[in-house]
């Protein structure tokens, strides 16, 4: 399924299309990201901090995991 994704805010926000796989079962994850999806955006992932940096048009935006 092909889905819209917005990472972040206005104005760091990052928009595109990205092709995600639906199943029926109880996970601990909203959305797993892939490595196809991590190297389109450019991200970098620090897992120590729970977060993800990408390039963005307005600079570095992050977001971060709980």
């Amino acid at each position: 399924m092909n889905l819209s994704v917005t990472i972040k805010t206005h104005p760091r926000c990052h928009i595109f299309q990205q092709t995600f796989m639906m199943i029926n079962t109880y996970l601990s994850y909203n959305v797993i990201l892939g490595r196809p999806l991590i190297h389109k955006i450019n991200a970098m992932i620090n897992n120590k901090y729970l977060a993800i940096e990408f390039s963005i048009d307005k600079g570095v935006a992050t977001m971060r995991g709980n």
